[in-house]
């Protein structure tokens, strides 16, 4: 197996808050899905948003989805200060499930991505600044909702494709802690046990383990269900779960711009390996790498075009052929980031299958009840 190449470790260069506006903070991703259920015959779809911002205000924060210039859909929501134990995280703010309303699925195109926006609203002047825009494709597929006579009926749905997170792993810095965030795709819901586990080591040096928590985040859902031949055709490949994972674990080393220092860790290259399963069956999710020096999780000159945020970094995940994503398009990953353009250069990630996994879905003609 090749060695994974490093790609990112994403550092921000901090600015108080007190004269900055509002930004996207990475350190746990950027999660957004489509919803969708059927109702009075119609396919309906909305979007939801959860995601970190560095922020001394609330809000409000202006979700919206938006195709070839045309907003579909919007939502206005605050952002709230988290708390860990009991503590407060000063300038950073969460974005937790911001939903627009309910919109026809068959309004937002297939043949062409949709742009996804968060923008901040100054209550003071009603000025509107947008602090994300990421350009995602969209994935169509249907539901059977029934018969009208001898004829099913099935209405459109919708998904986003998020290829663009699967080549990079998210990571934060929170109290004693450092979260690890993936994003990967399935055919059955995730079911990875909590007490997962992290190793890492540095250069070619000896493996050290570290005490882990696995938490699952939001989950965006295919579940294309269609009426052919006499029969339902659903669950296998007709189902894809885009699902964001977290490992948590207290390592040596820290990211900087939270109110932590590195309790020691040696300085070199190190590789760490988030794993699940027990000794006998264990499947590396993702391995990466990144630069540790006094402590301190180095930045990556990437970042000038992609900062992460305050206590955040991002880096590079080798896949393993056991852990690669049931659907995933390699140009994407390796181009861009989130939605938005990683330039000329791209993401050197390792592990990315030669060809795109192309989603085996069912297509079906849509009908509505009379």
């Amino acid at each position: 197996m090749s060695k994974p190449v490093l790609l990112l470790g994403l550092a921000l260069v901090w600015t108080p808050l007190a004269s900055a506006q509002p930004r996207i903070n990475l350190g746990q991703g950027f999660q957004p899905r489509l919803e969708n259920m059927a109702r009075d015959g119609v396919g309906q779809s909305r979007l939801i948003v959860t995601g970190y911002i560095d922020a001394q205000v609330t809000g409000p924060f202006v979700v919206s989805i938006a195709q070839n210039g045309r907003e579909i859909a919007s939502a206005s929501c605050e952002a709230r200060e988290p708390q860990y134990s009991g503590e407060s995280q000063e300038g950073l703010r969460f974005l937790r499930e911001c939903g627009t309303e309910w919109f026809p699925a068959s309004s937002l195109a297939t043949n062409r991505p949709a742009d996804v926006i968060v923008a901040w609203v100054n209550d003071a002047t009603d000025a509107r600044t947008e602090i994300f825009r990421g350009s995602f494709p969209v994935l169509g597929f249907f539901d059977w909702t029934g018969m009208d006579g001898r004829n099913p009926v099935h209405v459109e749905q919708r998904a986003l494709r998020l290829d663009s997170a699967f080549g990079t792993v998210f990571a934060r810095q929170y109290m004693d802690r450092i979260q690890l965030t993936f994003a990967t795709a399935t055919h059955e819901p995730v079911r990875f046990s909590r007490e997962g586990s992290i190793r890492c080591r540095v250069g070619e040096g000896e493996w050290s383990a570290y005490e882990t928590n696995v938490e699952l985040g939001t989950t965006q859902t295919v579940r294309n269900r269609v009426w052919a031949r006499g029969e339902v055709r659903e669950g296998g490949t007709e189902r894809i779960d885009t699902t964001w994972v977290s490992f948590d674990a207290r390592l040596p080393v820290a990211i900087r711009g939270r109110a932590r220092t590195p309790t020691g860790g040696e300085d070199g290259e190190w590789t760490c390996e988030l794993r699940t399963g027990d000794s006998g069956s264990r499947v590396v999710q993702r391995r990466v790498r990144f630069s540790v020096v006094g402590g301190w999780i180095q930045p990556h000159a990437i970042e000038a075009q992609t900062p992460a945020g305050r206590g955040a970094v991002l880096m590079a995940a080798e896949l393993d052929a056991a852990s690669t994503p049931v659907i995933l398009d390699p140009a994407i990953v390796r181009g861009t980031l989130l939605g938005r353009d990683l330039g000329r250069d791209g993401a050197p990630i390792t592990g990315l299958p030669r060809r795109a996994t192309v989603p085996r879905i069912t297509t079906a003609r849509v009908s509505r009840r009379r």
